[in-house]
């Protein structure tokens, strides 16, 4: 018989990302982690209790943490469903992440070899999930089914995390030189023209290629995060390690949404600008980038595709586009954006609606086939978890997918930056490299480094 979950409060009033730093000095981040913030309301999830991944090969795996079984499906979106069933508790609370390479699975490009990444899809029920708002207690839910005494250990930890806010931190250096920023220059504008050549032969209409900026120093993913976020307006903001691998970003958009009344949204952002030094040059900016034909055609590209993939996994007569090319500031940059909404399909689930959209537009191009076999063959090395997507299924079965853009990313003490733009047949590729700097500077400005005390 599946449970669900016991329900506490503890002590809150505290800043959630003040909160958030006292989980690395209280030992906390020892286990598994996910944030996910939406508007405000910050989940974190500790710990693990199930889990379903989907290797390199297509395979779906479930069960128990490090006792993970194959699961037979036909249907990917019905095999997630049918395996998150068997976790052993009712409604569970899921947070995952997908790599982009899942894009060569769901949309069959033949890969002779995948070394990276071995994991194409993860989703985890954590142990743990907290709900922290301003100014209200903060909400605990443990899964009904542990033992007595890891309910009272969580919760003896968990009060303890207040304790340790106060405590001074390691000494850090702050931010990335610009002309950091600047490596491999050469290399993506050459990548840029070689795909404008392809677009004027018909390959495809756009695609979005990114480059790669490492990391020389151990970076602080946790103040990297809580620094970042201070300071950048996303329309979702995560964070997660586990496993020796963890990355942290502010996403500009939402790759889907799929509501408690099946109700689907989507929302491409194409067309970027920076934003000013001061009001009336961020102004300027801004009636810049609205009347710039190459970012109104661009954007325009990308309204129309997430509207036929909606119209896929939803009653067509239902598909519209509720807010069209209004500009948004994320970060350091402004972009076109448009909200794209349906009505899931009786025979679809939120899954087909989250493939389907898979990767977002904005983040691999049109059309999607070809124009992520073409970033396979051209961008040096895989993209992992840039441009793929963090969600989170709440309680009430609300699946909430947002694209991995303006993050910092490790991989076993690896650490860098990435960034991409958007590539039509008029673009220029000085005009797209300054784009991914923009971008870049997002995160870039307010990466913490760790430095060894002397």
């Amino acid at each position: 018989m599946n449970k669900g979950y016991l329900q506490y409060e503890i002590a809150g009033g505290i800043d959630a990302s003040q909160w958030i730093k006292g989980i690395r000095k209280s030992g906390l981040q020892q286990k598994e982690l996910f944030i996910y913030e939406d508007n405000g309301t910050w989940q974190v999830g500790l710990g693990c209790v199930y889990e379903v991944s989907l290797d390199a090969n297509g395979q779906l795996l479930a069960g128990k943490q490090g006792a993970l079984q194959p699961v037979s499906y036909q249907g990917l979106s019905t095999g997630i469903e049918a395996a998150l069933e068997q976790c052993g508790v009712k409604n569970p609370i899921c947070f995952g992440f997908a790599n982009f390479e899942l894009a060569y699975l769901t949309h069959g490009i033949s890969v002779q070899r995948l070394d990276e990444p071995s994991e194409l899809l993860r989703i985890v029920v954590p142990q743990v999930v907290l709900t922290l708002e301003r100014d209200k207690h903060i909400e605990v839910k443990l899964v009904d089914g542990l033992a007595q005494t890891e309910v009272d250990e969580w919760l003896v930890q968990l009060e303890n995390v207040a304790e340790h806010i106060s405590e001074p931190t390691l000494p850090v250096k702050l931010g990335i030189e610009l002309e950091d920023l600047h490596r491999h220059e050469q290399e993506y504008k050459d990548s840029v023209q070689l795909a404008i050549e392809k677009i004027k032969q018909g390959a495809f209409e756009k695609v979005i290629l990114s480059r790669r900026v490492r990391l020389a120093n151990k970076v602080d993913m946790i103040n990297t995060f809580v620094n970042g976020r201070l300071n950048n307006t996303p329309v979702r903001s995560f964070m997660f390690d586990i496993d020796g691998c963890s990355a942290a970003g502010y996403s500009p958009e939402l790759v889907v949404k799929v509501d408690v009344n099946r109700k689907v949204y989507t929302q491409p952002l194409a067309g970027t600008r920076a934003l000013g030094n001061n009001a009336e040059e961020t102004w300027m900016l801004k009636q810049d980038l609205l009347s710039d034909p190459k970012e109104i055609a661009e954007h325009a590209m990308s309204v129309r595709l997430s509207v036929e993939e909606l119209e896929a996994v939803c009653d067509k007569e239902s598909v519209i586009v509720d807010q069209f090319m209004h500009v948004v500031e994320r970060g350091t940059v402004q972009h076109l954006a448009s909200m794209v909404v349906g009505e899931l399909s009786e025979d679809k689930n939120k899954w087909d609606a989250f493939i389907k959209l898979f990767p977002a537009v904005t983040a691999s191009g049109i059309d999607k086939l070809n124009s992520v076999d073409f970033i396979r063959v051209t961008e040096p090395e895989p993209r992992k978890l840039y441009s793929g997507s963090v969600f989170m299924v709440k309680q009430d079965g609300c699946l909430d997918a947002a694209l991995v853009l303006r993050s910092i990313f490790n991989h076993n003490g690896s650490s860098w930056l990435q960034a991409g733009a958007g590539i039509v047949k008029n673009s220029r590729p000085e005009r797209e490299f300054v784009e991914t700097c923009e971008k870049m500077s997002c995160v870039a400005n307010y990466v913490t480094f760790e430095e060894e005390l002397g």
